[in-house]
């Protein structure tokens, strides 16, 4: 054993230098056939450019016979026919794919799969991408002007303009951002436009469906109609759904966008829209930057026009609620780069596989829960997470390190355990220093969980980095360097409702120079058409002079003037809806000071004592009279409770649906039985009450010179 373990080191030192030499080998190998295509190509062009000087300078000679009256020099003539000495540009070109075929090369000995195949189809598609993502260089406005051409390479219009320190100013400044304009929509409805510079241009529906000619690359055009198929449950499309093309109107543009009414019809294919732009925005930078790389190589100096990147690497961070929606934004990324059939690469993939997905247990009965629930909480719903993608031509690079990493995948929570609390000594937050793209998707799922966390990775975004982490500061933006770069980030926020925190999160942190676009419709009937049970439903407007003092007026409205006609015995089994949590523990350190017979029902309340208390509320204990229920454990869990007989809305929900749906748990035993449903509002709950009533109602009882409104189930009016 001990011979055994002296000669162990000498067969792993012959084994690893046997991988060494085979490497070296490898590379060897690569690299002399990138020089014999490169020979190839020089000598074919060569070919071709003197066989036309040929035949140019015979039809010259030809032209000049017959007709001797022109006065031209044969031998000048012959100069201005002779193939010019190849430029930078060419150079570039040439070195560029030379370097496209050295990092594939890379890629593949990294992946263990050779993907340069060296096709000539695959160099014309190189070479079509190239001359694509640099079509739209022209267009770029160094002054900061608009340019009309609607279908122009928003990319380099938007990165490429350096605006100036006046209207840096302006854009950090609420006042100076102005209403624009007001558009109707075919399919999004009502757009609001606002923006803090004349030189930001107003969006306009695509009439162009084709991808391609939108400045989309190559790559994701064609694999859009497979990825619609499998992703989308659309098998019949090849083009963009008029919900994906109005949305891509504005995405491709590079302005802010809040869409409060994502559904789950429409998740999907919302869904597809970011990230078929955040893939085409990193493919981008990619090509650039490579392309400045091969003309940088021949050069002593590095112009200003080079400067191509920010202080760090990630440019698109995408906060989701669960693991189930990195899955699929994953999965929508490898369908639009990797097209069924091709030999590309996603490293990583079964370890993602297998943390990400989720298989439901075999032999566990499920209950019934309501179609937006099963959608929402589908696959892993574990919300701790975050992973790193790299994106090369055909492979994506899952759990890569953030610094090396293109696309940041992470929920709040996930993202701020990385971040750190506030003055902790390890606190990183140099990778969020440099982005271009935010997608916040499912904004209301995450209003649920914890908004603070949210708010904190917001905080923490364009920070000064604490160290330099390799950058070539020559190749640097100069507005990155400036500190201006969240006037440059676009941000996508998606929603299911309109609430004012996703509001105050689009006024405060969203300061994109190329204006914000906001979609809003009038909700026509509300939820409230929806209760089927026959109970009155009182309606109680509080006045308050300022939002700050609004909890304080709403729970002495309450204590005071509601809870004491529920003390009655005959008013038992009544149930307290609670939205925020804060509110909740206020009333729960209330009633328990009032000796009141009560039990609480919680996000937080363990499900055996939940299951308990419920039971015995039911069945109308005294003990039980009165049931605090918030709306987090209703969301998280949509039981439905027995034995309520009356319900109290301490504050209107913030989803509309739950309004209807407590209502209708409410179920008259006897014709004798007595029920009842009322709720408080203010005229800062305009939008919870236009969801629940529609935004008439809503606005009639904001602004009626009455405090209480009542609403008979079966009628279409105020009684």
């Amino acid at each position: 054993m001990a011979w055994k373990r002296k000669r162990a080191p000498f067969h792993n030192n012959v084994k690893k230098k046997r991988t060494v030499d085979k490497l070296e080998e490898i590379n060897k190998l690569a690299q002399e056939r990138i020089s014999k295509q490169k020979q190839k190509r020089k000598a074919e062009a060569l070919q071709t450019s003197r066989k036309e000087t040929r035949n140019k300078v015979q039809d010259l000679a030809d032209s000049s016979s017959s007709n001797e009256e022109d006065d031209v020099d044969p031998l000048q003539s012959l100069l201005l026919l002779l193939p010019k000495q190849t430029d930078d540009k060419e150079e570039g070109e040439l070195s560029l794919r030379g370097n496209n075929k050295d990092d594939e090369a890379s890629e593949a000995s990294d992946h263990g799969d050779e993907s340069d195949d060296g096709t000539e189809a695959e160099e014309q598609e190189e070479e079509a991408d190239l001359n694509d993502d640099h079509s739209g260089d022209e267009a770029a406005n160094p002054q900061g002007a608009s340019v009309s051409d609607a279908y122009a390479d928003n990319f380099s219009r938007h990165y490429e303009v350096e605006i100036s320190e006046e209207l840096a100013g302006r854009l950090g400044e609420k006042e100076n951002w102005k209403q624009g304009s007001l558009q109707e929509w075919p399919v999004l409805g009502g757009l609001s436009y606002r923006c803090a510079s004349e030189a930001s241009e107003l969006p306009s529906v695509y009439t162009e469906r084709d991808v391609q000619k939108l400045h989309v690359k190559q790559v994701i055009s064609r694999n859009m109609k497979a990825t619609l198929k499998s992703c989308c449950g659309l098998p019949d499309r090849d083009e963009l759904t008029p919900l994906q093309n109005e949305l891509f109107s504005v995405i491709n543009r590079y302005q802010d966008l809040y869409f409060p009414e994502r559904t789950i019809g429409n998740g999907e294919q919302v869904r597809l829209m970011y990230c078929m732009h955040a893939l085409n925005h990193v493919l981008k930078t990619r090509s650039k930057v490579m392309h400045h790389n091969a003309k940088i190589s021949k050069r002593n100096d590095v112009p200003d026009e080079y400067r191509d990147q920010g202080l760090t690497r990630p440019k698109v961070l995408m906060l989701v609620p669960f693991r189930e929606c990195a899955l699929r934004i994953v999965n929508m990324l490898s369908k639009l780069l990797i097209a069924d059939g091709d030999q590309a690469v996603v490293t990583n993939k079964k370890r993602f596989q297998s943390e990400y997905s989720w298989e439901e247990p075999e032999g566990v009965k499920k209950s019934r829960k309501p179609e937006d629930y099963e959608a929402t909480f589908a696959g892993n719903i574990d919300d701790c997470f975050r992973i790193g993608v790299g994106v090369a031509k055909k492979s994506l690079k899952l759990y890569c390190d953030f610094y090396s990493s293109d696309i940041i995948i992470a929920s709040p929570l996930g993202l701020r355990s990385l971040i750190g609390s506030e003055g902790d000594e390890n606190q990183d937050t140099d990778f969020l220093s440099s982005l271009e793209v935010l997608v916040v998707d499912q904004a209301d799922v995450l209003l649920m969980q914890n908004w603070e966390h949210l708010l904190h990775a917001m905080r923490h975004l364009h920070l000064q980095p604490k160290e330099g982490h390799g950058v070539d500061f020559s190749r640097v933006r100069l507005w990155s360097l400036n500190g201006w770069a969240r006037l440059y980030r676009q941000t996508l926020i998606f929603s299911g409702i309109v609430a004012p925190e996703i509001s105050a999160l689009y006024t405060k942190h969203c300061s994109n120079y190329a204006g914000k676009v906001q979609v809003g419709n009038p909700v026509k009937l509300g939820t409230i058409c929806q209760v089927t049970t026959q109970i009155p439903q009182m309606f109680h407007r509080i006045d308050a002079h300022s939002f700050s003092e609004l909890a304080d007026v709403r729970f002495q409205f309450f204590t005071q003037k509601i809870l004491p006609q529920y003390k009655d015995p005959v008013m038992r089994q009544t149930l307290v809806f609670v939205p925020s949590y804060f509110d909740f523990v206020r009333l729960k350190n209330y009633v328990r000071a009032e000796s009141l017979n009560f039990c609480i029902v919680s996000e937080y309340t363990p499900d055996k004592d939940a299951w308990k208390a419920k039971k015995l509320f039911a069945k109308g204990r005294d003990s039980h009279q009165l049931m605090l229920f918030s709306e987090r454990y209703h969301f998280f869990n949509r039981y439905r409770t027995h034995g309520i007989k009356h319900i109290v809305f301490y504050e209107l929900p913030r989803f509309p649906h739950f309004y209807s749906e407590m209502c209708n748990m409410i179920r008259r035993v006897t014709q004798a039985d007595n029920i009842s449903c009322s709720a408080i509002y203010s005229r800062y709950d305009a939008q919870r009450l236009a969801g629940i009533v529609g935004s008439g109602r809503a606005g009639h009882m904001i602004n009626a010179t009455k405090s209480v409104h009542m609403f008979v189930t079966g009628t279409d009016g105020i009684l």
